[in-house]
């Protein structure tokens, strides 16, 4: 987990705070990972923000000052509260 405390954001003009994009699978190394690309280490990120700050031009999805940021993946957010 990465954890951010006192983050500013500022003028961030958008529909969506952040993108998290699927691992390459150049990035998979194979002794560690076995014959096929199975690692799934970039797909457990979770951000953690405390206390957050928005100034200036604010975007859509802009959280309360206190929030997570997983990735997408189908059942992952059942394993937090009150995920949207």
């Amino acid at each position: 987990m990465q954890e951010f405390y006192d983050t500013t954001f500022e003028d961030i003009d958008g529909d969506f705070m952040t993108i998290l994009h699927d691992p390459n699978p150049g990035w998979a190394n194979l002794a560690d990972c076995g014959a096929e690309f199975s690692c799934t280490g970039p797909k457990n990120t979770l951000f953690l923000f405390t206390d957050t700050i928005y100034k200036g031009i604010t975007p859509i999805a802009a959280k309360p000052k206190n929030f997570s940021i997983i990735p997408d993946i189908k059942d992952f957010s059942s394993k937090f509260d009150n995920c949207e």
